[in-house]
């Protein structure tokens, strides 16, 4: 435990490196007194398996905690309203995800939520169990080492928000051969797609093209292959209350729509019970009212 005095004198912060490369350190908790935790602090405290972070703390500095590969659990103070562990994920004020537990212990596919506007520095380091992953509309940023090492990563749709993807963010993400755009494109730091998978293909909306590139041209790394407008390949009932939309190319990034006449001037959103999360969904099944209606796909703005 750290205290929260050292003779006689209040311990506040712990220092950048403070405890880096600890092999021996399996647990550790912080006094409230502390308010912030520098960058690598923890780094590669490879038997660390608990943290306990302090009411106190306001700041997380960057690759804090990354490299811990036998971290289980995070604790965070029921009076800090500055940072909330989240069924496995460390957010800061729920904004930025800082922190995944590695080994992808968090499942195999986890969703980010809307509320979520950047992902933190390392925060799916080294997660091997994590196959795709869909960053919402609302993420502006992917920071540095976000998703490297993510071994069997094998697709990612990137919302049509994110302006910047960090240097080495999808380094050695060694299965990953398939991300999707929604927007422009953005600026993106050194090597950030470097060791995936041979062929790696960046999937584009051709609304969007001309900022990646022409068709088999190479865009940080990746082999551009544009995607024209979708269109449905099948609809029907599945059964007296569901309906479903099938449509091509696969993929998220578009949303249904319901009006009770064709020029759909007074169209709403459906709220699905199965709608495309990964490159390769092609489907959305949702509830059909009693009245009759038209449905529509569009892309999500």
């Amino acid at each position: 435990m750290i205290p929260d005095t050292i003779e006689g004198n209040p311990v506040t912060s712990i220092g950048s490196h403070a405890f880096s490369r600890c092999s021996s350190l399996t647990s550790i908790t912080m006094g409230d007194s502390v308010t912030s935790i520098g960058r690598q602090a923890f780094f590669w405290c490879e038997s660390l398996t608990i943290i306990t972070i302090g009411n106190g703390v306001t700041s997380i500095g960057g690759n804090a905690f990354a490299s811990c590969y036998s971290l289980t659990s995070i604790n965070v103070g029921a009076g800090n309203l500055n940072y909330t562990d989240v069924n496995g994920v460390l957010f800061n004020k729920g904004k930025t995800v800082l922190l995944t537990y590695p080994e992808g212990k968090t499942g195999a596919n986890y969703t980010i939520p809307d509320s979520v506007t950047s992902i933190g520095d390392d925060a799916f380091y080294g997660c091997s169990s994590l196959t795709s992953i869909t960053i919402p509309d609302s993420v502006t940023s992917i920071g540095v080492h976000a998703f490297f090492g993510c071994s069997n990563l094998t697709s990612i749709i990137i919302g049509n928000g994110v302006t910047s993807i960090g240097e080495w963010a999808f380094r050695f993400c060694r299965s990953l051969t398939s991300i999707t755009f929604l927007g422009t494109a953005p600026i993106v730091g050194a090597d950030a797609f470097s060791g995936a998978a041979e062929g790696a293909t960046a999937y584009v909306d051709e609304r969007f093209a001309a900022s990646f590139g022409t068709e088999g041209s190479t865009w940080a790394g990746l082999t551009v292959a544009i995607q024209s407008p979708f269109a449905i390949t099948a609809c029907g009932f599945v059964n007296a209350t569901t309906f479903f939309i099938e449509f091509e190319p696969a993929g998220a990034g578009y949303r249904v729509m319901s009006s009770s006449t064709l020029d759909f001037g007074n169209a709403v959103e459906v709220t699905p019970t199965l709608q495309p999360t990964r490159a390769s969904d092609n489907r959305f099944e949702f509830a059909a009212s009693g009245s009759r209606n038209f449905y529509r796909l569009e892309p999500v703005q």
